[in-house]
């Protein structure tokens, strides 16, 4: 996911695969950002690599102590959220921190994904806009962030997903610096040949 494929930073998330061997070769390799889902994950890349890695913490929804943890003594920032009742969980227990970047995910219905997690985790664009609004009052950084579901077998439901994105930015007439267009990105099983990778790339980029 470099050079001419993808020029946005990839964010790996550790909960995939986190051998310690795996996680060092993605570095080498210029991988510094990593999606982070429990302490234990934090732990793990912390003692890697210190902090020459960036940690986001993109569990929906996390215990007081964890969000304690990751913002005071592993200087984690960035946080997904999908509900009111974790911005404000966040908010209290960074002691409302004027340094975070929120990430609120949106949920997203796709019937050409292997597993659809529209279920699983955010909040409908239809419920958003308030949330987004409130989000971005309290984070330096606001971002969107979203996910396909796993073997997503069609391009185009990144571009149906940005777009949703698109919508609830301009309804809630706010300014958003991060994308995050989450995983999906299928690879070829018994059965599943998925159309080539740059197919994708383009759907999103343009």
């Amino acid at each position: 996911f470099s050079g001419k494929n993808y020029q946005g930073d990839v964010l790996y998330s550790v909960k995939s695969n986190p051998d310690a061997t795996v996680l060092q070769h993605l570095f080498d390799n210029g991988i510094k950002h990593f999606d982070v889902a429990s302490l234990a994950e934090i732990e793990l890349i912390s003692g890697l690599f210190g902090e020459a890695a960036k940690m986001y913490f993109m569990h929906p929804i996390k215990s007081r102590e964890s969000i304690y943890k990751a913002y005071f003594e592993y200087g984690i920032r960035d946080f997904v959220l999908d509900s009111p009742e974790e911005l404000r969980k966040i908010k209290e227990v960074t002691k409302h921190a004027k340094d975070l970047g929120l990430h609120m995910r949106l949920s997203v219905s796709n019937s050409n994904a292997a597993f659809n997690l529209s279920g699983k985790f955010g909040i409908l664009p239809s419920k958003s806009i308030a949330l987004a609004r409130r989000t971005r009052l309290s984070s330096q950084r606001f971002g969107i962030c979203f996910h396909v579901g796993s073997q997503c077998m069609d391009p185009i439901e990144y571009r149906n997903a940005i777009n949703l994105a698109k919508n609830v930015v301009e309804k809630a007439k706010v300014k958003l610096d991060v994308l995050d267009i989450g995983g999906g990105f299928p690879s070829t099983y018994p059965g599943m040949t998925p159309p080539n990778l740059a197919s994708y790339f383009d759907e999103i980029f343009d």
